[in-house]
């Protein structure tokens, strides 16, 4: 599936793939770059649910100028998601936390999808002891990572939206 979609991600924006690399695999998403005839490389990442929303979500930052990567194309099939995107490069350090936290500010700064939920504060805050009590089920096993997160999601946006 994932060569399938790169192939058409690479067709639609004319590039011809020379080679590539991964630079991050799980489950649920992989993330290559990908090496062009041109001598350029371009981020080719696959993402199953609950990650398929994430093009939309790339368009909108890009639409309203945040610092994230440009997305060149996308394709969304049934089960998964591709995108073919800017290669940054690799990082020459990792984040500091000011850069991190200022970098998250002006996103989530932009405007709320309408197709996407809002979380109120009371969600917001409790998100961290979530995230850990997951982790902790995670770690006691066996749960099947391709539906944990899509319940975990589906859970944060019933409690969002008030349910």
């Amino acid at each position: 599936m994932a060569d399938q979609l790169h192939r058409d991600l690479l067709t639609a924006a004319g590039r011809e793939k020379v080679g590539g690399q991964v630079i991050q695999e799980w489950e649920l998403s992989t993330v290559h770059r990908l090496y062009l005839s041109d001598g350029s490389s371009m981020i080719c990442k696959i993402a199953t649910s609950p990650f398929t929303g994430e093009a939309a979500v790339l368009r909108a930052l890009n639409e309203h100028g945040a610092a994230v990567p440009h997305l060149h194309g996308y394709a969304l099939r049934p089960q998964a998601l591709g995108m073919l995107m800017d290669d940054l490069g690799d990082p020459i350090r990792p984040p500091t936390t000011a850069e991190a936290s200022a970098a998250a500010r002006a996103v989530h700064a932009i405007a709320p999808m309408p197709t996407l939920p809002a979380f109120d504060q009371q969600t917001l805050a409790r998100l961290p002891e979530q995230a850990l009590a997951a982790l902790d089920a995670l770690h006691r096993g066996p749960v099947s990572l391709t539906v944990f997160p899509a319940i975990l999601v589906s859970r944060f946006q019933r409690r969002g939206s008030g349910r």
